[in-house]
């Protein structure tokens, strides 16, 4: 049924989410064909917000350390960007996903290595992805539906 599509949906987005240049995207499109925009888009925020998570998780236990051993103190800009992230996560998180500048897998890594706390962080990618999410899911299921008319047509 439509609950375990969805479940199963939203474990393979989170867990592809988590593996950088993965094909993420095209299961973003996929969720408005096979589940249409409402759902859909439900779906994809639900995922990618456990993605963060992941990501998060595995950038604060593997990497944090020495991220701030080593890249910080040799890199006033990063040390300015760490010190926004733990002050203003809520803020600068929700900007972030909003943008399309830096890939999202890319980015969740990046937020996982500051001092940002949990809550704010999975909020804002909650609700920041959201519009995003909306969009493409909307392309998909468009697509999916222009592809539907011409087979009908082509029956006929």
């Amino acid at each position: 049924g439509p609950v375990l599509g969805g479940a199963a949906y939203v474990a393979l987005l989170a867990a592809l989410q988590t593996v950088p240049l993965a094909a993420g995207f095209y299961l973003v499109l996929l969720a408005g064909a096979a589940f249409g925009v409402q759902y859909g888009t439900f779906l994809v925020v639900v995922g990618s917000t456990l993605s963060t998570l992941f990501c998060s998780l595995l950038a604060r236990a593997m990497a944090r350390t020495r991220y701030e051993r080593r890249m910080l103190r040799g890199s006033p800009h990063l040390a300015a960007l760490n010190t926004a992230l733990g002050t203003e996560p809520f803020r600068l998180v929700l900007l972030l996903r909003l943008s399309t500048f830096v890939p999202f897998t890319w980015s969740s890594y990046l937020v996982g290595l500051s001092h940002a706390d949990m809550p704010r962080l999975l909020a804002a990618t909650a609700i920041g992805s959201a519009p995003n999410s909306l969009a493409y899911v909307s392309s998909g299921a468009l697509g999916a539906e222009a592809s539907s008319r011409e087979r009908e047509r082509e029956r006929e």
